[in-house]
């Protein structure tokens, strides 16, 4: 494969040489991947983390870079393999960020694995460019450093907008070229995490076609009546998660705390099962606003959001003209309203 990086690998096949017949791939011996953070990441995987501004993305960021180099579980979810992580940031200022990662590394345990900070403030102050991965010089260089050595295997980029510079968001081309960066550092057996900020509709920022290769995409959200005081604490929910699925994978309410002897512990606070889908249902077929089943089910408002996309399209909810209310057709009624019993 060509990409933007000018990797060349070998020569074209020959195509009925190469593509193997069905019967002998299902009998191949293909190892699995080896999970990183069971269960959503494995090396290779491409994931997107998306967000409010002020929600938390870095201090998430850190949180699970700290976790996968020292083997400490963050919220309920356990690293299996330990490995190197390159963290990549394209905003804070270097002072900030030390000051994050001092508290969020206190008292945690000593690392198993490297991991190695770039800074493009630090950069700057030694007179080299800062990173921008829309310049595919700096494609290269990321990707022939990473292809070199063994032990980093996650690459987190924080974040997106502030490492693309100049780039327009809702053009799809101009993502293509950084698609395709990202697909040959899957073939190295990187797994990369990005960190992005949510648009006005809630979603991540700009060209749905950014989230055709990933793996998984991970919103997070402030927590009803969340205050600044709470520190950081968001709602974590998968958005999209290939290969993997079950309750491990319903959202829940991560935070930051501390233990009695000062340590950092990464923990969850509150599960919130996958079995609200229903009671989502129902509580917007009986004519609640978005936010108030938000605040009602304790959950975000992207996760009540995705719900009423789904039974809006399955035709369970209609929109009654209410700013946004909806209601039930009968049947979503039938299928639905049983669940009001539960709230």
């Amino acid at each position: 494969m060509q990409n933007s990086n000018m990797q060349m690998v070998g020569k074209f096949p020959d195509i009925f040489e190469e593509a193997i017949d069905c019967v002998e791939f299902i009998k191949m011996d293909l190892p699995p991947r080896p999970t990183i953070i069971y269960p959503w990441l494995r090396e290779s995987s491409l994931v997107m983390i998306y967000a409010d501004r002020g929600t938390g993305k870095t201090m998430f960021g850190i949180s699970l870079a700290l976790s996968i180099v020292t083997g400490v579980s963050i919220g309920k979810w356990n690293i299996e393999n330990p490995v190197g992580v390159l963290y990549v940031d394209g905003e804070m200022a270097a002072d900030e960020m030390q000051d994050r990662m001092r508290k969020i590394s206190l008292g945690l345990p000593p690392q198993l694995a490297p991991l190695k900070f770039l800074s493009s403030d630090l950069l700057h102050q030694k007179k080299y460019l800062s990173v921008n991965i829309n310049n595919q010089q700096w494609r290269k260089i990321i990707y022939d450093a990473l292809a070199g050595q063994k032990i980093i295997k996650v690459l987190i980029l924080d974040n997106l907008s502030c490492l693309t510079p100049g780039v327009d968001e809702n053009d799809k081309e101009a993502w293509d070229a950084i698609n395709q960066w990202l697909i040959s550092l899957r073939f190295l057996g990187i797994a990369v995490i990005f960190l992005h900020h949510s648009g006005k509709s809630g979603k991540q920022r700009g060209t749905s076609g950014r989230e055709d290769a990933l793996d998984i995409v991970i919103n997070l959200s402030a927590p009803p009546g969340y205050s600044s005081t709470d520190g950081a604490k968001f709602i974590v929910s998968f958005e999209k998660s290939r290969g993997v699925c079950g309750e491990s994978l319903s959202p829940f309410t991560f935070s930051i705390g501390k233990d009695s002897a000062g340590h950092t512990i990464l923990l969850t606070d509150v599960s919130i099962s996958s079995s609200n889908k229903e009671r989502i249902i129902a509580l917007l077929g009986s004519g609640k606003s978005q936010s108030e089943v938000a605040t009602i089910i304790g959950c975000s408002k992207q996760n009540v959001s995705k719900h009423k996309d789904w039974a809006a399209e399955k035709e369970y909810l209609v929109e009654n003209g209410n700013r946004g209310c909806f209601t039930f057709t009968k049947e979503g009624r039938d299928k639905y309203a049983t669940y009001l019993i539960d709230v």
